[in-house]
């Protein structure tokens, strides 16, 4: 079991050959038990990761808590006649630290906060060109994606990908859409990268979303840059601007 874990951990990564994700995928698809433990791996990772991001916040408000205390008694001693007691002025520092933090892991915790408020995906419009079976079951990926069922749609795109049209770059760009939300946030970076550099119509759209990427991986920076730039013609430029303030100073 551990091997697979590994297994599922490269995969997830991006650190398997094409050869190696495309066994994975065929494997996670055909074997309901594979499937059943790689989404519980998923799910015990996004809340490793939930974990850590919280630890941190306490470990934050311990540090200050010590330093506020250390400074206080440091103060008290200097005037050995006046008796060691917090002033309404401490209790307030300590409930503005408190506040402070309890504001930080709300915005460590995207999923809760600011990466649902913000993620609204476009509805999928697919262009159909092949024959009747494919264009089918692009219709029904579609219906899946419009519908919120990500993780049944995803198995339909990566299907079609393999299948029958790996170049078709409109169900890329929605598989990595779904990747995004089921957390896969390492995949939907790497496609989502290669459309904003590619001068096709996704590629400015493309920026927002691998904003929300970094957001919900936490990296800040990272998401600041992606914000500044959507031009202003952009479908989410209002939205970027909203979300530059509402991470302004973190």
């Amino acid at each position: 079991m551990d091997e697979l874990y590994d297994q599922f951990e490269r995969y997830l990564e991006q650190e398997m050959n094409p050869q190696e994700r495309l066994e994975m995928d065929v494997l996670i698809k055909n074997d309901p038990i594979i499937a059943e433990e790689f989404q519980l791996y998923q799910q015990i990772r996004l809340a490793v990761a939930r974990r850590s991001a919280q630890e941190k916040a306490d470990k934050q408000l311990e540090t200050q808590l010590q330093l506020m205390g250390k400074n206080y008694f440091n103060a008290s001693d200097s005037n050995s006649g006046s008796p060691r007691r917090f002033s309404l002025n401490i209790w307030l520092a300590v409930a503005g630290v408190a506040a402070a933090v309890v504001l930080a892991v709300m915005f460590l915790i995207p999923e809760k906060d600011l990466y649902k408020r913000f993620r609204e995906f476009p509805d999928a419009e697919l262009t159909l060109k092949g024959s009747e079976t494919e264009n089918n079951r692009l219709t029904d990926a579609a219906d899946l994606f419009n519908a919120g069922k990500y993780d049944q749609a995803l198995t339909i795109f990566s299907n079609y990908l393999q299948n029958d049209d790996p170049g078709n770059i409109e169900v890329r760009y929605y598989l990595a859409l779904c990747q995004l939300e089921l957390g896969n946030t390492g995949y939907a970076r790497q496609v989502l990268t290669n459309f904003t550099d590619s001068g096709s119509a996704f590629a400015t759209d493309a920026n927002w979303f691998l904003a929300l990427a970094h957001l919900r991986e936490n990296n800040i920076n990272a998401c600041r840059q992606r914000l500044t730039q959507i031009p202003t013609s952009n479908t989410y430029y209002k939205d970027a601007q909203k979300l530059l303030k509402a991470i302004e100073g973190k």
